[in-house]
């Protein structure tokens, strides 16, 4: 009796040790390009939250400038980040600045993990090809992240391993020239790992060789330009005429590609996106955050909401308010972009 009831706790603690099939570690997720393919995902759908592209960073964190303004009341939220008068207990201040690094964390986890995958160096060619591909876009997704934390905030902490417990997580601000040389890096390494748009199946809602030659050139000159340091001065670095050099090169190749052009009326590629419809032929938009057309993103909303549409366009609220100053100076004639 008492053998067959140590039997039977032996049974049970096996029973308890199965892995669930619903897991998924680091080894599950990447070992496949499926699972690959949602994790890079799940850095793409930050962008499209109200603290990423769809309202804050894309709309108010622009404004106010000679090119347009933002409507309605002061407030001590996200118009008065238009209005530069935000203070301390502004909320929306904390908003995207969080986003940003729950993207750049997700990011630092695929970049650690998809080289290490098993098929990304010894599966079919397909599968190598893909996992290169999304390993592209983790590197050039967190390049953006730590664009934009640069682009508003100046010095920022800097980190490029996935979090884990035991870390500091009080880190101090890095220079931005640090910050700048490793997702310049990055950036030299994902061009090589991905193909243009015509070899890109998501286009241009996932990113292709001219948004990461695209990027790479806008932050080279962000990186060559002025910057306010933190000793108060506006300065640029000695070196300037370097990273002008990587911005002018990089958009030759683009242009020279053959995969990126511009309409012939400029009016027409607002059309198409007021239409839903994606510029895959001439390729003037080179990268687009896929904001859902009803229920993602404050764009979306705004732009079509079914239960306020007055006609078959949906609506359109005047959040944004171009300037005169800068509507009067294109002439009545113009329509090629150049």
């Amino acid at each position: 009796m008492l053998a067959i009831v140590m039997l039977g706790f032996n049974s049970c603690e096996k029973y308890f040790e199965q892995t669930p099939v619903s897991l998924f570690s680091n080894e599950n997720v990447f070992s496949n390009v499926d699972y690959t393919r949602q994790a890079i995902m799940g850095i793409y759908q930050l962008m499209t939250k109200d603290e990423g592209y769809s309202k804050r960073v894309s709309m108010y964190y622009t404004v106010d400038t000679d090119v347009a303004m933002c409507s309605g009341s002061l407030d001590n939220g996200r118009r008065g980040i238009a209005r530069y008068a935000a203070n301390s207990g502004n909320t929306e201040i904390e908003k995207p600045w969080r986003n940003f690094y729950m993207g750049i964390e997700r990011a630092n986890i695929c970049i650690q993990q998809i080289p290490q995958s098993p098929i990304y160096s010894g599966g079919t060619p397909d599968q190598i090809k893909e996992m290169k591909r999304m390993y592209a876009e983790a590197l050039t997704l967190r390049s953006l992240f730590y664009f934009e934390l640069v682009r508003n905030w100046g010095d920022v902490p800097f980190k490029t391993t996935p979090s884990k417990a035991g870390d500091n997580f009080s880190l101090p601000k890095t220079d931005r020239d640090t910050i700048y040389k490793q997702i310049i890096g990055d950036l030299l390494e994902a061009k090589d790992l991905i193909g243009w748009k015509s070899e890109i199946d998501g286009y241009p809602e996932r990113i292709s060789k001219g948004a990461v030659l695209g990027l790479l050139a806008r932050i080279s000159l962000a990186r060559g330009g002025y910057s306010l340091r933190r000793d108060g001065k506006m300065e640029r670095r000695p070196d300037y005429l370097d990273y002008y050099k990587i911005a002018r090169d990089y958009c030759d190749t683009i242009i020279s590609s053959g995969q990126h052009g511009l309409h012939s009326d400029f009016g027409e590629l607002f059309h198409m996106m007021c239409r839903y419809k994606l510029d895959k032929d001439v390729g003037e938009s080179m990268w687009e955050v896929g904001l859902g057309k009803y229920d993602s993103g404050e764009v979306g909303y705004y732009l079509s909401n079914q239960e306020s549409a007055s006609s078959r366009y949906g609506r359109a609220d005047g959040g944004m308010l171009i300037l005169p100053s800068f509507y009067l100076s294109y002439d009545s004639l113009d329509t090629a972009a150049i």
